[in-house]
């Protein structure tokens, strides 16, 4: 498990507690959603599909997928968005790597 200590999503967000972690490929069945809360209910030790508040109230999904998509040259559109939930914080890189840290 990263130690959350390196920059980047080699060892993942800097001068954090890494938790979990997950991978989103855009080109994969399960949604940018479906992958979150799959990392979150592991960590939180809860069914994902029972978490409350439920976690499609807490993002605009379909645009958080759509800043993951790549720009004409390859590179990601984003580098990274970060938001909190019940205690997490959950960071989402443009590369597709989740990150559920201990919120500081």
């Amino acid at each position: 498990m990263p130690d959350g200590t390196d920059s980047g999503t080699d060892g993942g967000p800097p001068d954090r507690e890494v938790l979990s972690r997950g991978r989103y490929d855009v080109d994969d069945a399960e949604s940018l959603l479906g992958t979150v809360t799959a990392v979150i209910g592991d960590v939180l030790g809860e069914d994902p599909m029972r978490l409350e508040p439920p976690l499609a109230s807490v993002a605009e999904w379909d645009a958080l997928e759509t800043l993951l998509t790549t720009q004409s040259d390859g590179t990601p559109a984003i580098d990274y968005v970060a938001f909190s939930y019940r205690g997490l914080e959950i960071f989402i890189y443009g590369d597709g790597e989740v990150f559920i840290c201990a919120e500081t």
